[in-house]
């Protein structure tokens, strides 16, 4: 069933009748991480960046444990963080309390 609606899609998705599409190439092409996007979103809005950056100083300041470790996490190579990221670092993660 799946097959016939991904058949059904790429006859008539518009992208895939222009050409911008194709069925055999890479989905993630046009793909941009969130940090580019929360980055550009920001630069928009400076004054929700302010209440942003804050909201994390008071967090730190109430919490600073849990800054100490974030600090100690983001510090690390971005070999580390791209490990902890797929899910293999449960105690470098400060999150997982």
């Amino acid at each position: 069933m799946n097959g016939l609606f991904n058949g059904y899609v790429i006859c008539v998705h518009p992208s895939f009748k222009s050409g911008e599409l194709s069925a055999k190439g890479d989905p993630f092409g046009g793909y941009t991480g969130g940090e580019q996007e929360m980055l550009s979103y920001l630069k928009r809005n400076p004054a929700l960046a302010n209440k942003a950056a804050g909201a994390a100083v008071t967090f730190a300041r109430d919490n600073p444990d849990v800054a100490l470790q974030v600090a100690s996490v983001a510090a690390q190579p971005a070999a580390g963080a791209a490990h902890g990221a797929a899910g293999g670092a449960g105690e470098a993660n400060p999150w997982a309390h």
